[in-house]
């Protein structure tokens, strides 16, 4: 099926199994949209959404009703800790 996914400004087709996970569809769209997620304390991370709700990597998109022609929206997050607590 053919899902659309939208990152910044740009928009791109993804043509993908239903049964997809949403963490092999997170490395698609690092691989394609060149993304650089930060190796320092910034503690970022790809998040994507579908209808309002973040996507959680084991799930599959069938599984969640992504179907063909879906926008799935992609964000770079940033964790964000209390003060004095450590990872």
């Amino acid at each position: 099926m053919r899902v659309v996914i939208c990152f910044g400004s740009s928009c791109e087709h993804f043509d993908i199994p239903p049964n997809q996970t949403v963490g092999a569809l997170k490395q698609m769209v690092k691989d394609n949209f060149l993304v650089q997620l930060s190796d320092d304390k910034q503690h970022q991370y790809l998040e994507l959404s579908y209808g309002g709700a973040a996507l959680e990597e084991n799930w599959a998109l069938c599984d969640v009703g992504i179907t063909r022609g879906s926008a799935i929206r992609c964000l770079i997050k940033v964790l964000k800790y209390e003060k004095g607590l450590e990872m």
